[in-house]
């Protein structure tokens, strides 16, 4: 191993050449020279000089080739890497910038990861190209690792990613009334193993996953008793959910509005189910007083600005004088 690490680089082509050693950073870029190499069916590579040949051609395989995924892939001179982890193609111009902007934002975020795959995310690992950047994430991951995060070791971390995990997959199975589809990605990075999480991003997930539990039995209590206009804020909490930055966890603040605002939407599910039955049962005279109460009730589920303690204890006084109903 050790003789490895003092051999000379052998990322080299006939453009350009590395004069560090194995185990230290490239000096060198990528190359950007055309492959001249030819393909089985005679044509010319697509590829990039010294980069792995892609199978398809320009000709052969056009309609491979120019599937349009960030506008440039048509262009007659168009270069394409191929991604050793997943074989797919990418133009070269566009993932250069793609894999760039990755890496930045992955500095500006506690999570760091590596750059994906841009047509099926798989992690980006074994690309020559991008090799500099590669190893600048893993460094990065490691020495992270070495570290105690939130007071905690790197195996305690894993223990509770994994216990998430298998709270959220148990818990998704069960959800009646909400589907996360885009926001599915959110919970699979706890089975990503390079992607690195913290204990506020832990907390963070936990309590999303326990306000989507809360709000799932919300929409299913209210199947008949909501309209669907009723039913639209507690989608928009979930999107709320998801729109935070996702590097920490929420405001202590934060946390209280969302879990206000699903008490009041408790409640807002017993006032309508309780208008319902009254308006379907002509037997159901209300007295002036009722009538006052049922009236106090819905002041308070549509008032604006948060659903306080004191709201939550004058709704449900109200409800003790309507019990006889």
């Amino acid at each position: 191993m050790w003789a490895s690490m003092l051999t000379p680089c052998a990322y080299q082509c006939k453009h350009l050449k590395c004069t560090r050693l194995c185990s230290e950073p490239c000096n060198r870029g990528p190359c950007n020279e055309p492959c001249h190499e030819k393909l089985k069916c005679g044509h010319t590579c697509i590829g990039i000089c010294r980069e792995p040949c892609p199978r398809e051609c320009r000709i052969c395989d056009k309609n491979i080739v120019q599937e349009i995924l960030f506008g440039t892939e048509d262009e007659p001179d168009a270069r394409f890497v191929l991604l050793p982890d997943c074989k797919h193609i990418i133009e070269v111009t566009a993932l250069d910038k793609f894999v760039n902007d990755s890496y930045n934002n992955s500095q500006e975020d506690t999570a760091i990861r590596f750059p994906e795959c841009p047509r099926c995310k798989q992690n980006i690992r074994r690309c020559m190209r991008y090799m500099p950047i590669l190893n600048r994430v893993h460094n990065l991951i490691a020495q992270v690792k070495k570290k105690i995060v939130g007071n905690q070791t790197e195996k305690e971390i894993n223990g509770r990613r994994i216990l998430l995990m298998t709270d959220f997959r148990r818990t998704e199975a069960n959800w009646k009334e909400i589907s996360l589809r885009e926001n599915k990605e959110f919970f699979n990075r706890l089975d990503d193993p390079y992607y690195f999480l913290n204990d506020g991003i832990l907390i963070r997930m936990k309590n999303i996953l326990t306000f989507l539990n809360e709000i799932d039995k919300l929409l299913i209590d209210g199947r008949k008793a909501l309209p669907k206009i009723l039913r639209l804020p507690l989608h928009h909490i979930i999107k709320y959910l998801f729109a935070q930055p996702q590097n920490r966890n929420f405001a202590e603040q934060q946390i209280k509005d969302i879990e206000a605002e699903l008490i009041r939407f408790r409640r807002v599910i017993y006032y309508e189910a309780l208008l319902k039955f009254i308006n379907e049962n002509s037997k159901c005279a209300l007295k002036p007083d009722e009538q006052n109460s049922l009236d106090s009730l819905k002041h308070l589920t549509k008032k604006t600005g948060r659903f306080t303690d004191i709201d939550k204890e004058n709704f449900d006084s109200l409800i003790k004088t309507l019990e006889n109903l």
